[in-house]
């Protein structure tokens, strides 16, 4: 189904996506903003220039951003809120077993770093345990639908969403998962900038091996096993573009 929009409603869709700007928590008058618009270009021309241009020109993408816009502004924010909003919990002492004291006992421990630091990675061996005991795949399956339950690991991703073909259900629906990289191709092409990332995957892997106590060659034995078995699982993987196709069956 095509979907057509007139001009003025995808030139407010295009402000509110690029522009952003502060705003107070007061009562709001004024719902459109137009100081990144460019009137002096026609918007026969370039609407999107007409209505972003300015905001385009002026507009720095943050250093440790990879984009900037009003979502941006907006998750930033959201940040901000939420860390205001545990570091209260945290200080406020609140009556044990309320909601209040879990969500302040849970941030204290994720900020204590020297607790953190002490354990290493003894938390980790329970389940890494639980993966040298896996001798089939049989087990294989079974302990990921295992770790599925706590979203520790899993070679399918799952949630719960409107069905694409009958908007009035939530169903369950999975994915393709399992990958470190961001998308099967950093497996296989060849140019420098994917073996530099490669390369790199497999220096990570190697650190955190080590951080566990093996040797340095075990670790990076393993890392490059990681590598290997990643690459495997990637060649099962559908790449971006053809996982726009949400009617396509599944090979």
């Amino acid at each position: 189904m095509k979907l057509k929009l007139g001009l003025p409603l995808i030139g407010l869709a295009l402000i509110v996506a690029c522009q952003s700007k502060n705003t107070s928590t007061e009562n709001r008058t004024v719902f459109l903003d137009t100081a990144g618009m460019d009137t002096s270009v026609n918007p026969g021309d370039n609407f999107f220039m007409y209505a972003n241009g300015k905001w385009m020109k002026n507009t720095v993408i943050p250093d440790d951003q990879s984009g900037w816009g009003s979502f941006y502004t907006l998750y930033e924010d959201n940040l901000k809120k939420l860390k205001g909003i545990v570091e209260e919990a945290e200080k406020e002492g609140a009556a044990k077993g309320t909601a209040k004291q879990k969500v302040g006992d849970y941030y204290a421990s994720g900020m204590d770093t020297v607790a953190i630091e002490k354990l290493g990675a003894e938390p980790l061996k329970p389940v890494l345990a639980k993966i040298d005991a896996a001798k089939d795949y049989k087990e294989l399956v079974k302990l990921l639908a295992e770790l599925a339950k706590t979203d520790e690991a899993s070679l399918l991703g799952m949630g719960v969403g409107a069905d694409e073909k009958n908007s009035v259900k939530n169903i369950a629906s999975f994915y393709q998962s399992g990958l470190s990289l961001p998308e099967k191709e950093y497996y296989f092409k060849t140019d420098s900038a994917s073996k530099v990332a490669r390369t790199g995957f497999v220096d990570y892997a190697t650190k955190l091996f080590s951080l566990t106590g093996v040797d340095g060659a075990t670790a990076t034995k393993n890392a490059n096993a990681i590598l290997a078995l990643e690459t495997e699982i990637a060649k099962s993987h559908r790449s971006p573009e053809q996982l726009r196709e949400s009617t396509k069956e599944l090979q």
